[in-house]
């Protein structure tokens, strides 16, 4: 059993992200998060010699409201390479190209490309 001290999942409270799976996958990760130290939500765990234990950190990608940002230079190319092996999303062309237009629609500029944005939650911000 591995307690993780860090956890990326999609961003569940985005208003306009229509993957259900996406929201879904986002909200059950986020509540684990929150909950995992609450014994008294999974008794059984402590039968079984599982200890309580929180992520320490949680991070929302694809956020509706950033308000965390990684410098991504160094990796970006693998980004790159790694979303482009991905066809059945990102169909044909330059998985680069897209978000540079993605970036263009929402006002950015080209130094946007790397930078990796989150929602950090703090779990005083999630009430469940």
């Amino acid at each position: 059993m591995e307690n993780p001290d860090i956890l990326f999942t999609f961003d569940p409270f985005k208003k306009y992200d229509v993957h259900s799976d996406h929201i879904t996958i986002g909200r059950v990760a986020s509540e684990a998060g929150y909950l995992a130290d609450g014994f008294c939500y999974y008794p059984k765990h402590l039968e079984e010699g599982i200890e309580p234990s929180k992520p320490q950190e949680t991070y929302l990608f694809n956020p509706e409201e950033p308000n965390y940002s990684v410098d991504i230079r160094e990796t970006f190319n693998l980004k790159v390479q790694s979303a482009e092996q991905h066809v059945s999303q990102f169909g044909g062309g330059s998985f680069k190209e897209q978000l540079l237009h993605r970036i263009c629609l929402e006002g950015g500029n080209e130094q946007d490309l790397y930078l990796e944005s989150f929602h950090k939650l703090y779990y005083s911000d999630l009430l469940i």
